[in-house]
């Protein structure tokens, strides 16, 4: 199945205003990150932060709200957050962090919990795994370039979105799109030969995929995850819908995860027949 298990499938939005205005589209990450914190569920987040303003991401580890916030928002280069784990571990003194992560790092995550070799030891201290939907990345380089052939400058960008089969940078601004078919071949090469869109290895998977605007779509697949949504749900932090109840819904969640599959296997095929090595995923 390639939605992976999981617990149940909604459309959901937080009804915070304030984590609203930093939300890149339901705030489901960050409203349930900063409710965790309050809770004392976990000390830190491992997230991907945006310091110099610049959309290079680096990793970071948030734990006050007001840091959490300052984070949000999706980038669309790889953060390397698995390599700032150990750092985390060692220099924050930290035992119980909950992350933000790809699908293909969310996989590194479960492996090293599996088989606890170099990083399995601090690995351990990742307790809650949020993992993001995600069809490909970009390499910073790829991403300036685009923003400079369509005459603005990164530092000018206050948000990304890849939707109705568009780049778009500052949202939705018409003038600031590109087709993506434009951009094939500008992704990194580890992503063409990824087969995970939902992140099948996290306790709560969030992407746009499926729902309406300003709404997140979330699949819950562990019962860890399935306890946090439920009560965050019950203080009155997250509002939501059944997935089958909204506008495209799940049909359009499982073409994307279908597609991504698809597009994998072909690659993967086209490489093994040049003699390329091609690494086992999952």
């Amino acid at each position: 199945m390639v939605l992976g298990s999981y617990k149940k499938i909604v459309s959901a939005k937080t009804t915070n205003n304030e984590i609203f205005k930093y939300a890149q589209d339901g705030g489901i990450i960050s409203s349930l990150l900063i409710y965790a914190l309050e809770e004392r569920m976990i000390d830190g987040a491992l997230v991907a932060g945006n310091p110099d303003n610049d959309w290079v991401p680096v990793p970071e580890i948030a734990t006050t709200p007001d840091e959490i916030l300052a984070a949000a928002g999706t980038k669309y280069t790889m953060c390397p957050s698995i390599n700032a784990i150990k750092e985390v571990v060692n220099e924050c003194n930290l035992k119980n962090i909950a992350a933000v992560l790809t699908p293909c790092q969310c996989q590194v995550v479960r492996k090293a919990h599996k088989y606890p070799m170099s990083i399995g030891s601090f690995v351990e201290s990742i307790s809650l795994l949020f993992g993001v939907f995600c069809m490909r990345t970009f390499s910073h380089k790829a991403i300036s370039e685009l923003a400079e052939d369509l005459g603005t400058d990164l530092q000018d960008v206050e948000r990304m979105n890849i939707a109705h089969g568009h780049f778009y940078f500052n949202s939705w601004d018409e003038g600031l799109k590109v087709p993506l078919k434009d951009i094939h071949g500008l992704e990194q090469p580890g992503c063409d030969v990824c087969k995970d869109y939902s992140s099948l290895f996290a306790d709560l998977a969030i992407g746009t995929a499926g729902s309406p605007p300003s709404y997140s779509t979330v699949v819950i697949r562990t019962q860890k995850g399935l306890e946090l949504f439920d009560s965050a749900v019950e203080v009155g932090l997250l509002e939501y819908d059944s997935i089958e109840d909204v506008t495209p819904g799940l049909s359009l969640l499982e073409i994307r995860g279908e597609t991504k599959e698809h597009q994998a296997n072909r690659e993967i095929n086209k490489r093994k027949e040049e003699g390329m090595f091609v690494p086992i995923r999952f």
